[in-house]
């Protein structure tokens, strides 16, 4: 009786899921639930795989292997709910049980994906990511394979094509970058200075370059809705108090 409640739970309502599942139980014999149970965990690691490689490609700290592992965990944990327990031994049985334990537990896989990355709040997006996979592999567990499938698709939109928009909307962010030594301390100095001026600070970022032969590190800046004479006091007040090499608005 693999899945097979699925499809008496919701008895007017056929889906394309359920006649999947109703397909390998009944018209496979003993082989059927075997192969139903491989397919549930392949499409669950090649769709969470899509996702995985999204956020390795990009350079994130959780990447491909961590995608597909959370979501053939999921998978699993969801298709053992449902096929590892005889209903008549068992008729109060709820298959939700371990599949509300796996939704509490990825959570501190997605808080360590976000502290990876230091004080860099980007570790939010993969941490959600993860989750996202984790709730991917409990669907293709669970044999509901269109949702799975279409949820994979709307993820990869959002990576995928709202990150233009956010580059574009960064894009229009004031910002302002300096090139200072390499042992200098500056992000104490650049707060202080953003509240002498009531500027809000969205981002900063650091890297290390060259600038005529010696090592040295670029500081940018970016701030929420400063105004231009703003942005020039606050960049002469730095320079003033850091003695960058260059600074540009």
């Amino acid at each position: 009786m693999v899945l097979k409640f699925l499809a008496d739970s919701a008895p007017n309502v056929a889906s394309i899921d359920d006649y999947i599942v109703k397909f390998f139980n009944n018209n496979l014999g003993i082989f059927g639930n075997i192969i139903l149970a491989f397919l549930c965990i392949l499409l669950a690691c090649v769709l969470s795989g899509m996702i995985g490689y999204e956020r390795e490609s990009h350079g994130h700290a959780a990447g491909l292997r961590t995608h597909i592992l959370v979501a053939a965990g999921s998978a699993l944990v969801m298709y053992l709910s449902i096929y590892a327990f005889d209903y008549n031994f068992f008729p109060n049985h709820d298959p939700a049980r371990l599949a509300a334990q796996v939704v509490t537990g990825i959570g501190f896989l997605g808080a360590g994906a976000i502290m990876k990355t230091g004080v860099d709040i980007k570790g939010l997006t993969t941490a959600t990511t993860v989750w996202v996979s984790m709730t991917i592999g409990l669907a293709a567990g669970a044999g509901r394979f269109v949702v799975a499938i279409f949820s994979t698709i709307i993820v990869l939109v959002v990576l995928k094509f709202l990150r233009r928009m956010e580059n574009r909307a960064f894009e229009k962010t004031p910002r302002l970058t300096m090139i200072c030594t390499y042992d200098t301390c500056a992000l104490k100095t650049i707060k202080e200075t953003a509240e002498k001026y009531n500027v809000l600070i969205r981002n900063i970022s650091t890297t290390i370059c060259s600038y005529n032969g010696q090592d040295a590190v670029s500081i940018t800046v970016s701030m929420l809705n400063a105004k231009t004479e703003t942005i020039n006091l606050l960049g002469e007040d730095l320079r003033l108090s850091l003695k960058p090499f260059e600074i540009k608005y």
